[in-house]
Order: structure tokens, then C-alpha cells, then sequence
């Protein structure tokens, strides 16, 4: 039996577990927006994977840029916030309860459009990128735009491990 209390602990029969900690929801820091694990594909043989990404108020020129990514699909709820979404040829204003399915291998980028916080919850289908997150953050890389090309690193772990690339305008 599992119970979730008020005060934000799981309590089973033996022990009580809090789901805020991090290492129950690990989260990584990159280039000031949040990529917190919901859900592992360790947890669901594989088949997927649930992150949350939480862009931080006031500052309006947060984004994830433009890339492909080639082995999943993604599907992206927009929780909170206003978003431009750029899908392949598509700019998208993305909005709380906008829900899309994004193919592979077709261009897409999120930006935070006000000064409120900005929320979205990422399903990837079949699992794995989620462990990209906690890749480019042991790397120590400050801002993903300043490092860009010249950090083979960020590029290496984007290609072959990830199948996925940034897109440098």
C-alpha cells in the first residue's frame, strides 16, 4: 500500500519517502532552465519517459534551441506559461494545455514568451534522452550557446549517444 501524505512523502509500510528530494526527481540546471526527471525509462522497460522543464521567471529570452532529434518521439503539454514553438516550418504559440506530437527528425525549438515562469511536461517515446540531462550537466557547460560548435563534448554526446543535434543558426 502507498500513500501520499500533505507534507509531500510517500509512505509505504517500512519507510517514508520524500519525493522531493532529488535524487527521487533528479533535476539539472542548464543554461538557467530545469530539466527534472519525472518519470525514467528504467521505470517503464524502456517504452518512455517523462520530464518536466521549468523555464524561471522574468526572464524572457529563455530557450531551448533549435534541434533534431532522431530516435524518439516526443510528445510536449505546455503546463504554464506562453511559448513560441517552432516545429519544422511551423511557429507555434504555444499555450497552458497546448499538447503536441513531435515526429523525428524535424526541427523544433521552445521559447518563453512573458515574464511569468514557463512549465512544460515531456513525454519521449521510447525512452532514453532523459538521460541526456544528467550527461550535459556533470560537463560543467555554463551556457549551451557561448560553448556552441567549439565544445566537442556537447556535440559527441548529442550525435552518437542521443541521436539528436543542435541546429546553429
Amino acid at each position: 500500500m502507498i500513500l501520499i501524505e500533505s507534507n509531500s512523502k510517500i509512505q509505504t509500510r517500512n519507510n517514508n519517502i520524500d519525493i522531493n528530494h532529488e535524487n527521487f526527481f533528479p533535476k539539472f540546471d542548464l543554461d538557467g532552465i530545469t530539466f527534472k526527471t519525472i518519470i525514467s525509462g528504467d521505470k517503464t522497460g524502456n517504452d518512455y519517459s517523462i520530464i518536466e522543464i521549468l523555464f524561471p521567471e522574468g526572464d524572457i529570452e529563455k530557450e531551448i534551441p533549435l534541434h533534431i532529434q532522431s530516435q524518439e518521439i516526443v510528445i510536449v503539454c505546455v503546463v504554464h506559461g506562453d511559448f513560441e514553438i517552432v516545429y519544422g516550418k511551423q511557429n507555434i504559440r504555444g499555450t497552458e494545455g497546448t499538447v503536441l506530437k513531435l515526429e523525428k527528425d524535424i526541427p523544433r525549438s521552445f521559447k518563453k514568451k512573458n515574464n511569468s515562469y514557463g512549465k512544460l511536461l515531456v513525454t519521449y517515446l521510447p525512452a532514453g534522452f532523459e538521460n541526456f540531462f544528467r550527461e550535459i550537466a556533470s560537463c560543467n557547460i555554463e551556457d549551451l550557446k557561448k560553448n556552441e560548435i567549439e565544445d566537442p563534448i556537447l556535440i559527441q554526446l548529442l550525435e552518437k549517444n542521443y541521436g539528436a543535434k543542435v541546429l546553429f543558426e
